[in-house]
């Protein structure tokens, strides 16, 4: 077989980064496509996602992507790219050459970077904002790589706008590495802004310590389709993790999320909420998997899904699974899919309120636990969206 070189060579990196480029490469140009029967590609077809070797250089020609920090006390984002060359910087450490084959793709070719590092014991009180822009009707490569050292604790937001056209061909293949260093903590919000019918490959892993906390939370509302690939490993006695999600699919809108926690270390903790609302001819599907090692005795895992279906086109799958490897743990997990409850719409009707406001107003209580762990400033525009997006009241159907 013939393989083509890779198209992007970048002379002043590390000899090291060189060879991980060219290791990825030969997967995502050798490696089979992802077998549909594993749970991660039940719902969503690889070859969605897969782009000739010859047309990569064209796409990547024909797709934009910004940065823009806005952060107190100076903290600096640093061009990824740029960072590797300068020190030592762990890229790959967590979704390396042969994680997958798309995640492959990123990792060979990505050139537009962005790096945040967080020194040892610094407290930030202000939330940090990272912004990214995205445009153009090609491919889009993001690699971010966040560094939260010893007992540092911050909240970062990062907010995505702007939107992919084009044939459909192109798309956002995003890579997400975040290291939580022992004693820290972090709160992490990514909001997805992005508009009309924009697709994303979305890859994020979490390394947590001993003692360490992650709490993520992620909101997106739109008519685009994502694959999203979550997932955090409690690596350190006490690490904690926490992950609230809510999505809001319209139109032919589609999401499949698959979230995974690997508890490695005794008394470590994670939690799944997640909250979806379909209307249109949307479709929803979740899988999750929480497996607890040999060694993570004394450890609790939660994972809830719901779904709230607002039409009778729209369809929501929910696969969650457990792999307990040892005693002495705690793990629990549920799925709900059904429509507006009418005695509550009946309800809020009987007192004056009109249908679509009473639909608005029980999407946003359903809604509320996830969205009301997001800043006040970044709020607004997600319930703005929200209730934008909800149909008058003569087109909200009965599902059942």
């Amino acid at each position: 077989m013939n393989v083509p070189t890779p198209p992007l060579e970048l002379a002043q990196e590390p000899e090291e980064l060189k060879n991980i480029r060219r290791k990825a490469w030969n997967v995502y140009t050798q490696a089979p496509f992802p077998d549909r029967a594993s749970t991660l590609w039940r719902f969503s077809s690889p070859e969605a996602f897969w782009i000739i070797p010859e047309n990569i250089s064209s796409m990547l020609e024909r797709g934009k992507i910004t940065y823009k920090l806005e952060a107190p006390n100076g903290l600096l984002l640093s061009d990824l790219q740029q960072a590797v060359s300068d020190e030592s910087v762990p890229v790959g450490a967590l979704v390396g050459p042969e994680f997958g084959k798309f995640e492959a793709l990123n990792l060979a070719l990505w050139e537009r970077g962005a790096y945040l590092r967080i020194p040892e014991r610094a407290k930030i009180d202000q939330p940090v904002v990272l912004r990214k822009h995205v445009s153009g009707e090609g491919l889009v490569l993001d690699r971010s790589l966040i560094h939260v050292a010893r007992e540092a604790s911050l909240t970062i937001v990062e907010v995505l706008e702007g939107e992919l056209t084009g044939n459909g061909n192109g798309y956002l293949n995003a890579v997400k590495e975040v290291l939580v260093e022992e004693g820290a903590a972090l709160t992490l919000v990514e909001i997805d802004l992005t508009r009309g019918t924009t697709r994303a490959f979305v890859t994020a892993r979490h390394s947590i310590g001993s003692n360490a906390e992650l709490k993520w939370v992620l909101a997106r509302f739109g008519e685009g389709v994502l694959k999203a690939n979550l997932g955090a490993c409690l690596s350190g006695q006490g690490a904690k993790s926490e992950i609230s999600g809510a999505v809001f699919g319209f139109g032919q809108g589609k999401s499949d999320i698959h979230t995974f926690h690997d508890h490695v270390e005794k008394r470590t903790f994670s939690n799944i909420v997640l909250r979806v609302v379909l209307q249109d001819r949307a479709r929803s599907a979740y899988t999750g998997l929480i497996r607890i090692g040999t060694n993570a005795s004394y450890s609790e895992a939660f994972q809830e899904n719901q779904n709230l279906l607002l039409s009778g086109d729209v369809r929501a799958e929910s696969i969650p699974e457990l792999e307990i490897l040892t005693d002495e743990v705690q793990c629990k997990h549920g799925v709900t899919v059904g429509p507006v409850e009418e005695e509550l719409l009946f309800y809020l009707m009987s007192r004056g309120v009109p249908r679509e406001d009473a639909v608005r107003l029980l999407v946003a209580g359903f809604l509320e636990p996830v969205l009301g762990h997001i800043p006040g400033d970044f709020r607004e525009p997600l319930d703005g969206r929200v209730a934008h997006s909800i149909k008058p009241a003569t087109e909200v159907e009965n599902v059942l």
